[in-house]
C-alpha cells in the first residue's frame, strides 16, 4: 500500500511544482522527481513478482529525501529568479558558431577510431584469456565478468587514459555540434553540413565504446547531458524559459524509443535475458526501490572502512597509494537481493550507500550538498553567470546524469569525489581551450591565436587589437 501512496504523492508534487512554481522540466528538482516517478512506477509493475511490501522506513527515506532535494532546488531557483530575468537584453546575446578547422575534425575522428580498434583488441584478448566464446556477445560477457565483477583482469592503464581523452572529445564535440546546429537556424552550406556530420563521429564512437565495455549507462549519460544543454543553448538563442507541452510529448516519445533500444541492445553486449520488453525495462528502472526496501529489512554487516561505498573511487586511489590497508580491494558492486528464487537486483538508489556509511543524518547532509551544488550550477548556467560559458556547459553535460540516475546509484560522490575527477577536470579545460578557443593558422606565417586578445607569432606573444 505504501508504495502506491508514494507514487501518487510524487506525481501530485510534480504536477503542483510544474503548474504553480517552475515549468522548467530540466531544472534539478523536476529532473530528480521525474526520475523517481519513473523508478517507483516501474516497481509497481513488479509488486506481485517481488512481493513488495514497502516498510515505513523506505517510504520515509524516499519521500523525505525527495522533499529535501526539491526544497533546496526551489529555494535556489527562487533566489536567482528574484535577481535575474532570462529575457534581459544583456542575456539575449545570440549563439555564435564555433568554426572548427578541418584538420581538428579529421584528427579527432581518426584518434577516436584508433582508440576503438585498440579497445576492441584488448577486450577480445581479455575474453580469450579467461574463457572460450563463439561470438562477440559471449566475449563481452566474459570481459564484463572478469573486469567488473571478479576484478581478475583489467584493461591496460594507458588505454584507460586514451578512453578518457576520447570520452571528453565526445562531450566537447556534442557541445560544438549543438551550438552550430542551433545557431544556424536552418542556414546550412554543404561545408557546414559536412562539418556537423564529422562532429558526430566522436559522439557515435563513444556510444560504441559503451556497448563494447558492456556499460550502457555511459550512453544514457551523454544522451541526458546532450538533451539538457540543448535546452540551455536553445534558451540562450530564443530567450524562452520553458519548452512547450508538445515538445515535452516528443521528448517522452523519444525516451520510450530509447528504452526500447536499451532492451534490444541486451543480446548484443553479452547479457543473458529471458524477460520480455516491459518486464526487462521495469526490472532495470524499478528494482532499486525494492532492493532499498530489502536493505532496510535485512542490512549487511557494518564496515570499518570510512566511506566504503559512498567514496568508492577515492578509496580505490588511497588503496593504490598504500594509504588504505586492505588485503585486497573490494568490488564496487553491491550484494544481490532475491525474493525466493526470483532475482530482484543489486542496485539500491543513492540512499543505500550514504546510509550504510554515514547513517540517516549523514545521508541527509550528502543529499543537501548534492541538491545545492547541482541547483546552483544549473541556475548559474541558465542565467549565464559564468565567464567561460562553453566550458561550464560541457562540464554540466558530464555531471547532470547524477540527478537522473539518483534512483540507481550514488554516482555524484562515487565519480566526482576522487583524484580521477580532478585530472579529468583539468584535461577537459585544456581540451576545450584547444578545440573551441585556440586557432592555428599557416597562411602568411605560423600563428597561434590563444584567445580573443593574444596570439603567438614567430616565438613571441602579441596582443591583438
Amino acid at each position: 500500500m505504501l508504495i502506491y501512496i508514494l507514487f501518487i504523492l510524487f506525481v501530485l508534487i510534480y504536477i503542483c511544482i510544474y503548474v504553480k512554481i517552475n515549468r522548467d522540466i530540466f531544472s534539478p528538482p523536476l529532473l530528480f522527481l521525474l526520475a523517481y516517478i519513473v523508478s517507483v512506477g516501474c516497481a509497481l509493475f513488479n509488486v506481485k513478482l517481488w512481493n513488495i511490501e514497502m516498510i515505513p522506513t523506505t517510504f520515509l527515506v524516499l519521500l523525505l529525501g525527495a522533499l529535501e532535494f526539491i526544497a533546496i532546488g526551489l529555494l535556489v531557483d527562487k533566489r536567482y529568479q528574484k535577481k535575474e530575468n532570462l529575457l534581459h537584453e544583456e542575456n539575449r546575446k545570440k549563439l555564435e558558431e564555433i568554426d572548427l578547422p578541418w584538420w581538428k575534425l579529421i584528427f579527432t575522428s581518426a584518434f577516436c577510431c584508433i582508440y576503438m580498434i585498440l579497445l576492441y583488441r584488448n577486450v577480445m584478448a581479455i575474453a580469450s584469456r579467461h574463457g572460450t566464446y563463439h561470438n562477440l556477445a559471449e566475449a563481452l560477457n566474459i570481459f564484463k565478468e572478469e573486469t567488473s565483477v571478479t576484478l581478475a583482469d583489467s584493461l591496460p592503464w594507458w588505454l584507460g587514459q586514451l578512453e578518457r581523452i576520447a570520452m571528453l572529445c565526445a562531450y566537447i564535440f556534442l557541445y560544438i555540434f549543438l551550438v552550430n546546429l542551433i545557431s544556424q537556424k536552418g542556414k546550412y552550406t554543404k561545408e557546414k553540413i559536412a562539418k556537423l556530420i564529422l562532429c558526430l563521429v566522436p559522439i557515435i564512437l563513444h556510444m560504441a565504446n559503451g556497448f563494447l565495455v558492456s556499460d550502457r549507462l555511459q550512453i544514457l549519460q551523454i544522451v541526458v547531458g546532450g538533451v539538457v544543454i540543448a535546452f540551455l543553448l536553445w534558451s540562450y538563442q530564443t530567450g524562452k524559459k520553458y519548452i512547450s507541452l508538445k515538445t515535452v510529448g516528443i521528448l517522452a516519445l523519444c525516451a520510450c524509443l530509447g528504452l526500447a533500444l536499451f532492451y534490444i541492445s541486451t543480446s548484443f553486449i553479452g547479457r543473458i535475458n529471458t524477460k520480455g520488453p516491459l518486464e526487462y525495462i521495469t526490472f532495470y528502472c524499478g528494482c532499486s526501490i525494492e532492493c532499498l526496501n530489502q536493505f532496510f529489512k535485512d542490512p549487511p554487516a557494518a564496515s570499518s572502512i570510512w566511506g566504503k561505498e559512498t567514496f568508492y573511487n577515492l578509496n580505490l586511489k588511497l588503496f593504490d597509494l598504500g594509504l588504505l590497508k586492505l588485503d585486497e580491494f573490494y568490488p564496487i558492486h553491491l550484494e544481490f537481493r532475491y525474493y525466493h528464487d526470483v532475482m530482484v537486483g543489486n542496485i539500491y538508489t543513492a540512499y543505500r550507500r550514504w546510509i550504510y556509511d554515514f547513517g540517516y543524518i549523514g545521508a541527509a547532509v550528502l543529499q543537501g550538498i548534492m541538491a545545492a551544488v547541482m541547483s546552483l550550477y544549473y541556475n548559474h548556467l541558465k542565467y549565464r553567470k559564468f565567464k567561460n560559458m562553453g566550458f561550464w556547459l560541457v562540464l554540466y553535460s558530464y555531471l547532470v546524469y547524477t540527478i537522473v540516475f539518483h534512483p540507481i546509484d550514488g554516482y555524484f560522490y562515487i565519480q566526482y569525489v576522487s583524484q580521477t575527477f580532478v585530472t579529468t577536470f583539468i584535461l577537459l579545460w585544456l581540451m576545450y581551450w584547444f578545440f573551441a578557443k585556440m586557432q592555428i593558422r599557416f597562411k602568411g606565417g605560423f600563428t597561434i591565436y590563444i584567445n580573443d586578445k593574444w596570439k603567438f607569432e614567430k616565438f613571441r606573444f602579441r596582443k591583438r587589437y
